[in-house]
C-alpha cells in the first residue's frame, strides 16, 4: 500500500509529549492519518467516543487515575475500536493484564518504523476479519431464523393443505401422465366407496361407468386425449361406478396439469353435480337448443335435457333416458350432419380411428356449419324431444325393423342407439326424410 493511500485514522495516547510527537511523525510518514491525540486515559475515552478513530495506539502506563488498559476497556465497552498497546516494559506481568479479546498487538518502546508498520497492519486486518466474521455470523443467525420461520410456515401450510384436502367434500386426486392414480383424499370413499389407498396405481378410466356401448368411456377417452395434447384445464361431466354396487354416480370433473419438481402430474377434482334446490317447485319447462357437431356437447346437453326428470322419475330411469337421448343426438351428428355411414363408422371403430374420422368430418367445409336442433318439453305427464339434423336423411323404416336383442346377438360394433331409444321411450317417430325424430316418454 503506497503512502497517502491509507484510509484508517488513528488516535495516539501517550503521556510523554516527546514520545507522542515522535510516534505521530513515524505514523504520518507511513501514510496514516492521526485524527486525535491524548495524554491521559480519561481524555482518551472522551476523544475516542467523539472522534471514533479506526485504530488506537495506547500506552499502558499513563498519568492520572486510569491506566491504558482501563481506558481501552472503557472505550471497547461502547465502541469496537481495535487497540494496540505500547509499553516500555516487557515483563510478563504487565502483558498478562491485557484481556486477550482486546489484544490486537503491542509495541515495545522505543518505537521503530518497521515494527510499527507491521503491528498496525496486522491490527487493522485482524479487526477487519473480526467485523467480517461478525457480519457473517449475524447473516447466518438471520438465515437460521428465516429458515426456522420458513419451516414453521411450511408446517402450517402443509397442515392447512392437509385439512383442506382431507376435509373437502370434493374428491381431490392426482394422476400421472398415463392417467394412473397417485393420490386421492378420503372423499373418494364417501362418494364412490373406494379406499384412497386402493386406487393407487389404478387407471382413471377404470372408474368410469360403462353403459351398453361404453360410449361414455369413448367420450371421456377423447376428452383426455385432447387434454393431453393442448395441456389446457378441462371440465366435464361423467358417470363413475361405485365399488360393490357398480352403480353410476354423476360427477363434475376438473383436470389441470401441474409441474412438481420437474415432473408433470395431473391435479383433479370431482364433485357431485349440485342438486337444484327449486326442484320441488318445478312443474314444466320448454327449451330449444341448437348445437354444433361435437360429441362432448352431445354428452353435456344430454345431462341438461334430463336433469329435471328427477322430479317425476327415479335416478335409474333418468340415466336410461339420458343415455338413449345422447345416442339419438350423436346419431344426428354422426350419420346426419357429418354424413358418416354405418360401414364407415364400423371401419373407424375397428381401426381405432373413430375420433380422428369425426375430427376430419368436423373440419370438412361441406359439414362444418351444420347444426342439430333440439326442441324439448317436459311437464307432469311426460317429456318430449324433437331432434332435427341437416343431413340427407335415411330410410328409418328399415332400421326400425331391427330390435335391440337382434343387434346384441349379432355383436355389431354400433347401431344400438335407435333400438335402445325404442326400448326406453314410449314413442319414437321419424319424419319421411329421416332427419327428424320425435321421442316421447310418459311418466307413470
Amino acid at each position: 500500500m503506497m503512502t497517502g493511500e491509507r484510509k484508517t485514522t488513528l488516535m495516539l495516547v501517550e503521556d510523554s509529549v516527546v514520545d507522542l510527537r515522535y510516534l505521530q511523525m513515524l505514523i504520518e510518514e507511513m501514510g496514516y492519518s492521526v485524527v486525535c491525540t491524548a495524554l491521559s486515559g480519561e481524555d482518551a475515552v472522551d476523544l475516542a467516543l467523539k472522534e471514533k478513530p479506526g485504530l488506537i495506539i495506547m500506552d499502558i502506563v499513563l498519568s492520572g487515575k486510569m491506566s491504558g488498559i482501563e481506558a481501552a476497556a472503557a472505550i471497547r465497552k461502547k465502541l469496537k475500536i481495535p487497540v494496540v498497546f505500547a509499553t516500555a516494559l516487557s515483563d510478563k506481568q504487565t502483558l498478562d493484564e491485557i484481556v486477550i479479546d482486546d489484544l490486537y498487538g503491542y509495541l515495545i518502546k522505543p518505537y521503530n518504523k518497521k515494527g510499527l508498520f507491521s503491528t498496525i497492519e496486522l491490527a487493522i486486518r485482524k479487526h477487519e476479519y473480526e467485523r467480517e466474521r461478525e457480519n457473517l455470523y449475524r447473516e447466518l443467525q438471520q438465515k437460521v431464523l428465516d429458515l426456522n420461520r420458513a419451516k414453521e410456515i411450511i408446517s402450517l401450510s402443509e397442515e392447512k393443505y392437509r385439512l383442506l384436502v382431507e376435509g373437502s367434500n370434493e374428491i381431490i386426486f392426482s394422476l400421472d401422465e398415463h392417467w394412473n392414480f397417485l393420490t386421492a383424499n378420503r372423499s373418494l370413499r364417501r362418494h364412490l366407496n373406494y379406499a384412497p389407498e386402493a386406487v393407487q396405481g389404478m387407471n382413471f378410466m377404470d372408474l368410469i361407468y360403462a353403459d351398453g356401448e361404453s360410449l361414455t368411456k369413448q367420450i371421456v377417452s377423447g376428452i383426455l386425449k385432447q387434454f393431453s395434447q393442448d395441456r389446457k384445464a378441462v371440465s366435464f361431466k361423467a358417470e363413475f361406478k361405485c365399488f360393490f354396487t357398480n352403480e353410476p354416480k354423476e360427477m363434475q370433473v376438473k383436470l389441470e396439469y401441474v409441474n412438481l419438481e420437474g415432473k408433470n402430474e395431473i391435479l383433479g377434482k370431482a364433485s357431485r353435480v349440485a342438486e337444484d334446490a327449486l326442484m320441488n317447485y318445478f312443474i314444466s319447462e320448454r327449451q330449444t337448443f341448437e348445437i354444433g357437431n361435437y360429441l362432448i356437447v352431445a354428452e353435456e346437453i344430454s345431462y341438461r335435457l334430463t336433469r329435471n326428470l328427477v322430479r317425476y322419475m327415479d335416478a335409474r330411469e333418468v340415466t336410461n333416458v339420458r343415455i338413449a337421448l345422447r345416442e339419438m343426438i350423436i346419431n344426428a351428428i354422426e350419420h346426419g350432419n357429418l354424413n358418416i355411414s354405418f360401414k364407415e363408422k364400423s371401419q373407424a371403430l375397428d381401426g381405432d380411428s373413430y375420433f380422428a374420422s369425426i375430427s376430419q368430418r368436423q373440419k370438412d367445409e361441406r359439414y362444418a356449419n351444420r347444426k342439430v336442433l333440439i326442441d324439448y318439453a317436459v311437464d307432469s305427464r311426460g317429456v318430449r324431444y324433437i331432434i332435427t339434423d341437416e343431413g340427407e336423411g335415411f330410410n328409418a323404416t328399415e332400421v326400425l325393423k331391427k330390435d335391440l336383442a337382434k343387434i346384441n346377438e349379432e355383436m355389431e360394433a354400433h347401431g344400438r342407439g335407435i333400438a335402445l331409444a325404442r326400448e326406453i321411450f314410449n314413442s319414437l317417430q321419424y319424419n319421411e326424410k329421416g332427419n327428424k325424430v320425435k321421442l316421447i316418454k310418459y311418466f307413470s
